[in-house]
């Protein structure tokens, strides 16, 4: 029986190592900074000229995500699926065309990113890409204007959307750490805009920037664990 293990480890093993594409699963962090800007081609940062709405920390720091990111290290491509229940962003000085706040519910990011390059920093592994306009932005939006009346909440759906970032695996925890930025490209193409107040809507361009973390799935790590078992089995026999 245990020779039958061995074997099976010893197939296994070389396949959990040279597996080409694990799925992780986000396990913390989100939402942590977004941009909006009325005026210019783009809102790339906090110091932009143009900037007229701001994210909203909450008391976690992020809008927390949930989701997965899908890595194949051979075919050089990071899938996106991701999910952001709420999030809040308010203006810089002055209301907007009569906005005050604006608040995203049911976001859901997507991407597939291709040409991605891999390094080794300091013994980990970064997976860095030149921004691509494969981004997709979905959910619902609500305005809050002056005055306490709201507009919305309205549907919207955005796709070719600028994404850039990179993400670091970090080999002993097995954690990998990503930066996505959708949005806030060199120009208005690449961005999602939407229209806000009323009357005449003023178009506001987004960039909302997610770092969320996360683990491998369980069944990638199931591959490893019986290879390794398999490997014990192995080694007690020749011992």
């Amino acid at each position: 029986m245990s020779g039958w293990i061995g074997a099976l480890g010893l197939l296994l093993l070389p396949l959990a190592g040279q597996a080409t594409t694990i799925t992780y699963t986000i396990s913390g962090n989100g939402l942590d900074d977004g941009y909006a800007c009325t005026t210019g081609l783009t809102c790339p940062n906090a110091s932009a000229s143009n900037l007229k709405f701001a994210h909203v920390d909450p008391a976690s720091g992020f809008d927390a995500a949930t989701g997965t990111i899908t890595i194949d290290d051979v075919g050089n491509t990071i899938v996106l699926d991701i999910f952001v229940a709420s999030s809040t962003f308010e203006d810089t000085a002055v209301a907007v065309n009569g906005v005050d706040e604006i608040a995203f519910t049911d976001l859901h990011y997507t991407g597939t990113i291709s040409g991605v390059t891999i390094s080794s920093p300091g013994g980990n592994t970064l997976y860095s890409w030149t921004a691509q306009n494969v981004g997709g932005v979905e959910g619902d939006y609500e305005q809050l204007l002056l005055g306490g009346n709201v507009l919305g909440p309205g549907p919207f759906s955005k796709s070719g959307v600028r994404l850039g970032g990179s993400c670091l695996l970090e080999p002993v925890s097995g954690v990998l750490t990503c930066g996505f930025d959708f949005g806030g490209g060199p120009s208005a193409m690449n961005t999602f805009t939407l229209p806000i107040g009323t009357g005449t809507p003023v178009n506001a361009k987004f960039l909302h920037r997610l770092d969320p973390r996360a683990v491998p799935e369980p069944g990638t790590l199931g591959l490893f664990g019986i290879g390794l078992v398999g490997l014990a089995f192995a080694g007690l026999r020749r011992a």
